[in-house]
């Protein structure tokens, strides 16, 4: 089998050789896009033309590091609910300190999570970009995105070649994950015979990808399950059952608040949290997610306190893929020098998410990375090495994108180089598919130009 470089440059050949770099092709994708429901805050994601493809063998491997990565997460975590002094290394609030230590009551430690690295391709080689757990998103954006390109010319003559081009399947296989928890749950409880739970996924929707989390809701309801997506903010709690607001009992959750977005509305989730707390709902995920969700846990993991609790592979692996962190403060770092090797460096809040208060040193001019760093240091950021991303030629959506409308071309399309970034799903610990983006910016958000490819696993 070929290697990612290789099928990519195959795949870019054949759209090379069609009509406009197969422009039909990207009508076909572009109006598929638009009246999808890849949506975010209300508009179509944007994307690129050529798949990210994916061998067996490159899949084998990255089953195998994240299996690495979970099992230690997994012993920070016990070590974390069982060792107060650990606990302070994190710096918690004590509100979520508290929630933290919770029993979940099930044995998944992290029962979903996205772990977003920098792939070098043809090397293997690897760093850790951040960890996101149970807001982990973009599921739909790569389901739609791959059905529209599987209907395109050059999708199927690259499969006329004797390949086989498969999506990651995500929905489904996450439902199996979630009843899997909840029947462990309901087992320690001696509810062993109940095996239609009736499920809530919690979110602030005003914040939600709503779209999404009403897919995979009604992927429940197709199992028989009674499932909505309800506010975070509207369930109620009486003492002896979590409610809808319409008082319907509830038995599961699936929690794709944030954690950050519970501590900023913490009075007005009082009712879930009660619940939470006399372990009346089964939480996937509980908090002890926060632990791996929260940016500090790239230099917890490189402190002494955690490497000489792991085993000698996996201090290995912690020193060869966690970038080299530190607390953005004047007693933990060397700020002449930071303030002198801007492009070495990226800063990134501690517990804030969708890329929001990241600045890379390299973005920024000298002076303005100066008075970023001063400004910052002592108020709750990290700094890492900057790491270098993996490049190679796309093509830019050309149409414009109106939601349910007729897309129109607005220029030519051309090769371009872009960086990537690769997102490893893992559901309860094992790799479940690939979400890829590419930009051409220091940062690679949707935000700042980040563009969704296609994924698809090559048999």
């Amino acid at each position: 089998m070929k290697s990612v470089t290789e099928l990519h440059k195959e795949y870019e050949s054949i759209a090379l050789g069609l009509e406009g770099l197969d422009l039909a092709g990207q009508r076909i994708a572009a109006r598929a896009m638009a009246h999808s429901s890849a949506l975010y805050q209300g508009a179509v994601i944007e994307f690129a033309y050529l798949p990210q493809l994916y061998p067996p063998a490159v899949i084998c491997a990255l089953r195998e590091e994240t299996s690495t990565l979970y099992g230690i997460l997994a012993k920070v975590i016990a070590r974390y609910r069982s060792d107060p002094l650990y606990r302070r290394l994190f710096g918690f609030d004590p509100r979520l300190e508290e929630l933290i230590c919770l029993d979940p009551g099930y044995a998944s430690p992290i029962p979903i999570m996205r772990a977003d690295i920098f792939y070098q391709v043809d090397s293997g080689d690897f760093k850790f970009c951040e960890l996101n757990t149970d807001g982990a998103s973009a599921m739909n954006e790569d389901r739609e995105l791959c059905r529209a390109i599987q209907h395109t010319p050059a999708f199927r003559a690259f499969e006329q070649r004797g390949y086989d081009l498969r999506p990651f399947e995500l929905f489904e296989s996450w439902i199996d994950v979630f009843l899997g928890i909840y029947a462990d749950w309901a087992g320690r409880r001696g509810q062993r015979g109940q095996t239609a739970p009736r499920v809530a996924i919690v979110d602030f929707l005003d914040k939600a990808t709503t779209a999404e989390q009403e897919e995979f809701a009604r992927r429940f309801r197709k199992r028989g399950l009674d499932c909505e997506v309800i506010d975070i903010r509207s369930l109620r709690w009486d003492g002896n059952r979590l409610a809808d607001a319409k008082g319907g009992p509830l038995d599961a959750v699936y929690r794709r608040a944030v954690t950050t977005d519970i501590m900023a509305q913490f009075d007005e989730v009082g009712d879930f949290l009660a619940a939470v707390r006399n372990g009346a709902v089964c939480l996937v995920g509980g908090f002890q997610t926060q632990i791996a969700h929260a940016k500090i846990i790239f230099e917890v993991l490189r402190r002494d306190e955690t490497l000489s609790r792991l085993t000698e592979d996996e201090a290995a692996f912690v020193k060869a893929h966690i970038p080299a962190t530190w607390r953005l403060e004047e007693t933990a770092i060397d700020l002449a020098e930071v303030l002198s090797t801007k492009d070495a460096w990226i800063i990134k809040p501690l517990d804030l998410y969708a890329a929001s208060g990241v600045v890379a040193g390299r973005g920024v001019d000298q002076e303005q990375w100066e008075r970023i760093i001063k400004e910052r240091v002592d108020t709750g950021f990290i700094i890492q090495e900057y790491v270098e991303q993996y490049q190679s030629s796309n093509i830019r959506n050309v149409f414009s994108l109106p939601v349910a409308g007729e897309p129109q071309q607005l220029r030519e399309p051309q090769l371009e180089p872009f960086q990537h970034l690769t997102g490893l799903y893992l559901y309860a610990g094992k790799l479940a598919g690939i979400y890829s983006r590419a930009g051409q910016e220091e940062l690679i958000f949707g935000h700042a130009g980040g563009l969704t490819l296609a994924s698809f696993q090559v048999a």
